[in-house]
């Protein structure tokens, strides 16, 4: 009997070539107000429900916080979601709030304001990635340790997990298009073989059971999902078969749940960039209509529009560390009152100047810049002040260091002579609203280091942890250190 098509032929080549996974075990890498809801639990009263990724496959709809009426900043609903997902301060900037519906990242000082009649729906989301990161090479992105050998990696655990449910599920559903060629086929059906067998290993069940209880069908995209059940019953029949004996012999690898999902992620990343790379339609005065593509590894680039499907070479317009400023502008045009013009300066004083269609656009876009240059340069300064995060700003005016350990806020001041008045004040590298104020103290000719911790409050006052001593900023903490 003959298939229903080329794709079929295709599919099946594909799993006869997973055949070659079998003898690979993903190779271990060691890493260094709001009422919360589930969507089985019903509709609830909130007119803002911020959703975020759970783990566990079948989980197509996240878990999420409901809020009432009434004004909301970006990166305080992220901060809550962040805390529900165990994401701690140190990973936090990695992250952003998302909406479907039109494709729309928001900047962290965005306010939502909502009334009764309101209804809106943003996804927590890891925005920053960086690709590689989990390699041992010299290209490879990584955080910095006190000493040299001490570097970590740019994820932990937690946030792995997280960017697993979160690809996952953009994979699945078809939110991100796959290539169609039999190279993209082979790839998802061994990353669909890793998610069935790391769903069984979460689930301490047996691949097999797991294989009798779900489709292995919804481990796949959409669009195949599709191709598959366009297939005549002999050849779908085939399909499983073979799938079925490569999760029989796939679950005797002995690995862990957490290196299928590094395994899956780097399968991800090699299977189509468009999981770490924004894409915005622009016009740039002396080009035209452009393409403007924008990943941690390559900065911001640019194709012509007319050519964004051929085999056009991007041109670059620069990378992030060549960023001075940025400025948001209304574009003069007639006509076009909804439009934006983005200047970028550069370190070589040159500049760019692209035309975003909306300012919700525009904003998008120099968020991404300005995060972007966070993580890859200057932690401590924002290039364009209508997208600076407003915690950001508060610790710029309180002179308060980023999330940092206590070893390496005793290494600054070491390195810095131990004198007396010098202090760090710091972001708790573990909570969110917890400060602490670090300072060298000479006890019978023995530097010893002490930390007083500063805690905000509910209502955005700081207190002095074990007393009744409240003040309104940050800025005040340096007086708490003993003459």
């Amino acid at each position: 009997m003959e298939t229903n098509g080329e794709g079929c032929v295709a599919l099946m080549a594909s799993v006869a070539a997973m055949e070659t996974l079998a003898d690979t075990c993903p190779a271990v890498h060691q890493n260094g107000t709001a009422q919360r809801d589930s969507q089985e639990a019903g509709p609830t009263v909130g007119v803002l429900r911020l959703h975020f990724y759970p783990s566990g496959h079948g989980a197509t709809d996240s878990s999420f916080l409901s809020y009432p009426p009434g004004n909301y900043v970006a990166e305080e609903l992220c901060i809550d979601a962040a805390k529900a997902c165990s994401i701690s301060p140190l990973y936090f900037s990695l992250f952003g709030l998302f909406r479907e519906r039109d494709c729309l990242w928001f900047s962290p000082n965005h306010t939502f304001q909502l009334d009764e009649l309101a209804s809106e729906d943003v996804f927590f989301r890891i925005r920053y990635y960086f690709p590689r990161w989990y390699s041992g090479g010299a290209s490879r992105a990584y955080r910095y340790g006190v000493a040299k050998g001490s570097e970590s990696p740019v994820f932990d655990d937690y946030v792995m997990s997280y960017l697993f449910s979160q690809w996952r599920n953009d994979f699945v559903n078809g939110l991100v298009k796959i290539p169609s060629s039999h190279e993209s086929q082979e790839e998802c059906l061994g990353m669909a073989v890793l998610d069935m067998t790391q769903t069984a290993k979460e689930s301490q069940l047996s691949p097999l059971d797991i294989y009798h209880t779900m489709s292995y069908k919804s481990f796949l995209p959409k669009e195949m999902r599709a191709q598959i059940q366009d297939c005549n019953f002999l050849t779908r029949k085939r399909i499983r078969f073979r799938f079925k004996r490569f999760i029989q012999q796939f679950s005797q690898c002995r690995t862990t749940v957490r290196d299928l999902k590094l395994k899956y992620l780097i399968s991800m990343e090699s299977l189509e960039k468009a999981f770490y790379t924004e894409t915005f339609q622009v016009r740039e005065q002396s080009k035209g209509q452009l393409i403007v593509l924008v990943a941690a590894d390559s900065g911001i680039q640019w194709c012509r529009e007319k050519l964004k499907d051929s085999d056009e070479e991007l041109q670059s317009f620069c990378d992030f560390p060549d960023v001075t400023d940025i400025s948001i502008k209304q574009a003069s045009k007639e006509g076009a009152t909804e439009s934006r013009v983005v200047t970028i300066n550069k370190q070589d004083g040159k500049n760019v100047e692209l035309e975003f269609p909306s300012l919700s656009e525009a904003l998008s876009f120099v968020s991404l810049i300005d995060g972007y240059y966070r993580l890859t340069t200057d932690a401590h300064h924002y290039l364009c002040k209508e997208v600076a995060p407003p915690r950001l700003v508060e610790a710029i005016t309180s002179h308060c260091h980023g999330p940092i350990s206590l070893e390496f806020a005793i290494n600054r001041l070491q390195k810095c002579g131990n004198k007396q008045g010098l202090f760090i004040l710091r972001c708790s590298p573990k909570d969110f609203n917890k400060y602490f104020l670090t300072f060298p103290v000479e006890v019978y000719d023995v530097v010893e280091f002490k930390h007083c911790q500063i805690t905000r409050t509910d209502g955005g006052k700081f207190n002095l942890s074990g007393t009744k001593r409240n003040f309104s900023s940050l800025h005040e903490a340096p007086r708490l250190l003993p003459k």
